[in-house]
């Protein structure tokens, strides 16, 4: 594909496409076939400045759950184990989805 067919910002290198816009300090591979749905859609989430969020490897959801399956959960007292689900539920509804190395002092 020539430059000229190409849209603003998007460059051909090695076989692969490449959205470059220094002053945004992006750049990325574009894996889609230029002119493709898939592709404008790409290029407009680039555009606008929102790249696809990453894939979260661990969040709060996967640690309580593995907290409640735990040892030091299940010989916990009936009653303080009640109090420490309704806490977690709290934190649980606020951050599931978000990272815990992620959470700083300033968060709590």
């Amino acid at each position: 594909m020539t430059r000229k067919s190409l849209p603003k910002y998007v460059y051909n290198d090695r076989g692969y496409l490449r959205f470059i816009r220094r002053s945004c300090g992006i750049s990325v591979m574009m894996h889609e076939e230029a002119g493709t749905p898939e592709f404008w859609d790409h290029y407009n989430r680039l555009l606008s400045g929102k790249p696809a969020p990453a894939p979260v490897k661990r969040n709060f959801e996967a640690l309580i759950l593995s907290y409640y399956e735990s040892d030091a959960y299940k010989k916990l007292k009936p009653r303080t184990g009640s109090n420490y689900r309704r806490y977690i539920s709290h934190i649980r509804e606020i951050w599931a989805d978000k990272d815990p190395a992620r959470i700083e002092t300033h968060h709590i």
